[in-house]
């Protein structure tokens, strides 16, 4: 009679085998399918041993060798199974790693695009500031120096210098000018050199300035101009260039006596309206000033021989606040 029990042990098992006094050990390893046959006891009852043994070790031989089979490939797919899913977890570690690892490129690029652009804004404000607060410097520094520019002028006009430089508009004398026609002597407030027209006599006006005001000054500059109000015929065709003359008859109005008289010619004119700013008016401005007179007195005529005889006026005429005496001077 034959009975099989089996034990399992580390990488392998243990089946113990009866078969009628013969008691056997069959010990087999998974790892190299190895079979050891070992017989513990021996119990007989006689020499022989028959084929049914044998057989019924050969069929318990390939059992175990398909259960051990079986339990390797258990085990294998088991281990295979177990190092799948560890692989696994430790590419699923790795992705993780990976991905916090890009996380924080991406997190350390934008914070240090951020910073970038923080600190480009930062110094956009500074240079912004900078620019306005040299732009208001600046601005300062301009109107400051406006501002002494305008207290400069002020100065000068208001404070001259130590020699007292001064312009002004020089007045003149109304009662004391006008005109002399045909030996009689006019005051008027209109002057006009040329012919009268209608008796055909010639016209000389003359012009007073009172320079009383002016005593102990040294003149800078000097200009005489006038503006004509009209002009009547062709005297410049007629009888030439206008001539302006420095004369003197004094403090008073002016008399018949005065037609003829003579001194310094200051221009020849042949334009009515004109300006007059040359050495000789300095120079016999400064004469005049220098010797007390209180007057600066001129002559407007025309040199001719006698009238054209046309009974038809040709002359200019010169208001006597259009003729306008400006003098520069330090006193």
């Amino acid at each position: 009679m034959a009975w099989l029990n089996s034990t399992g042990i580390k990488n392998g098992c243990i089946c113990k085998i009866q078969y009628d006094s013969l008691l056997w050990d069959i010990i087999i390893y998974q790892s190299y399918n190895i079979v050891i046959i070992k017989q513990i006891n021996l119990f007989r009852n006689g020499d022989n041993m028959n084929k049914k043994f044998l057989l019924v070790l050969i069929l318990a031989v390939i059992l175990l060798l398909g259960v051990s089979m079986l339990f390797s490939g258990c085990g294998r797919r088991a281990r295979i199974v177990q190092a799948i899913k560890e692989r696994g977890s430790e590419n699923a570690e790795e992705e993780s790693i990976d991905e916090d690892a890009d996380a924080e490129e991406v997190s350390g690029n934008g914070d240090i695009d951020e910073d970038a652009d923080m600190e480009d804004k930062d110094t956009d404000t500074q240079e912004d500031i900078d620019d306005n607060e040299d732009v208001d410097m600046q601005e300062d520094i301009n109107g400051d120096e406006d501002a002494e520019e305008v207290i400069v002028d002020e100065e000068e006009i208001e404070q001259p210098d130590d020699a007292g430089q001064f312009t002004d508009e020089v007045p003149f004398a109304g009662s004391e000018s006008g005109n002399i026609i045909g030996g009689i002597a006019y005051t008027d407030p209109v002057l006009y050199p040329g012919d009268n027209g209608n008796d055909n006599l010639e016209v000389r006006g003359f012009i007073s300035f009172d320079i009383s005001g002016l005593t102990g000054a040294t003149v800078i500059e000097s200009h005489i101009s006038a503006t004509a109000d009209s002009i009547f015929g062709k005297p410049f065709d007629t009888y030439g260039p206008l001539i302006i003359k420095a004369v003197y008859w004094g403090p008073r109005a002016i008399s018949p006596d005065d037609y003829d008289l003579d001194g310094v010619e200051l221009r020849n004119i042949t334009k009515k309206n004109f300006g007059i700013q040359n050495r000789n008016l300095k120079e016999d401005l400064q004469r005049a000033i220098d010797s007390g007179s209180g007057r600066y007195q001129l002559i407007f005529y025309f040199e001719m021989n006698g009238t054209d005889g046309d009974d038809q006026a040709d002359n200019i005429t010169y208001y006597l606040e259009d003729i306008i005496f400006n003098i520069t001077y330090i006193q």
